[in-house]
């Protein structure tokens, strides 16, 4: 679906919101526009929808689960309170994503905006994680960029993957190890592949998620959460920041890899 489809589409959705009580004492039954088969519940600035197959533990657990990783996922980048309100859609599987999202995808993470009224996730439970990453970045420091016309691939996908590695389907026990693997088995791929990602049909997709994320850990935890915050803001300071080019940086990085996993 092409991205203006999307958001009319999420606009749509999100227009006709309201509950109705169902006999569960916590949660109700949604009439939100395409969400008639959800049930729902809100906590603090959060409203969730899920199955209303799931247990009651399930559902009160979701809840429990998202507070820790919005807890690990602001402390990742030095934040604190998240008080923005947001929805957030559970389904059940990607094919579940096709009626939701339009389009056979893991999860999406959109901004409200004048087509948008809600800040709004909707995915499956593994990528939670990862998107509200998405959300949590966008939500506290993309305000504070001029003129901003996003991120490059690996910097935007490569901190939601930092924020939850074990998301990813090539996941080796550390990103570290994984990108090790890639470049031993020379599969990492070149800068352009990064800065904006292959096609989800491709096979390349996976390790560009893999790379990006170890390249971001490894600027976060090298350098700083102040440096990566700047690059975050900066968006094209790259050299500037850490003191040599990109490429120059992986190329250091590929060499203490090599002496590490050769020795």
């Amino acid at each position: 679906m092409k991205k203006i489809e999307l958001i009319l589409f999420l606009s749509f959705l999100l227009l006709y919101s309201y509950n109705v009580d169902s006999q569960n004492k916590d949660w109700s039954l949604s009439t939100v526009t395409h969400l008639e088969d959800k049930i729902t519940k809100t906590d603090g600035s959060i409203r969730y929808f899920i199955d209303p197959k799931s247990s009651t533990t399930a559902r009160d657990s979701i809840i429990e689960i998202t507070k820790g990783y919005i807890e690990h996922n602001l402390k990742l980048i030095g934040e604190s309170d998240l008080n923005d309100s947001i929805y957030i859609v559970l389904v059940c599987n990607k094919d579940d994503m096709i009626k939701y999202a339009g389009g056979r995808i893991s999860g999406i993470s959109i901004l409200k905006d004048e087509y948008v009224p809600q800040n709004m996730i909707c995915c499956i439970p593994k990528v939670l994680k990862h998107e509200l990453m998405h959300m949590i970045i966008s939500l506290k420091w993309n305000p504070l960029i001029k003129n901003y016309i996003g991120h490059p691939d690996w910097l935007a996908e490569g901190l939601a993957v930092y924020a939850d590695p074990e998301a990813e389907d090539l996941y080796d026990g550390t990103l570290e190890k994984a990108f090790a693997n890639f470049y031993q088995n020379n599969k990492l791929l070149e800068l352009d592949s990064l800065t904006k990602f292959p096609s989800i049909k491709s096979k390349e997709i996976e390790i560009a998620y893999i790379q990006s994320g170890y390249l971001v850990q490894y600027l976060i935890e090298r350098y700083g959460v102040q440096k990566f915050k700047e690059l975050w803001l900066g968006i094209d300071d790259f050299e500037k920041i850490y003191g040599m080019s990109m490429k120059c940086m992986i190329q250091k990085i590929n060499k203490e890899l090599d002496k590490k996993y050769n020795d």
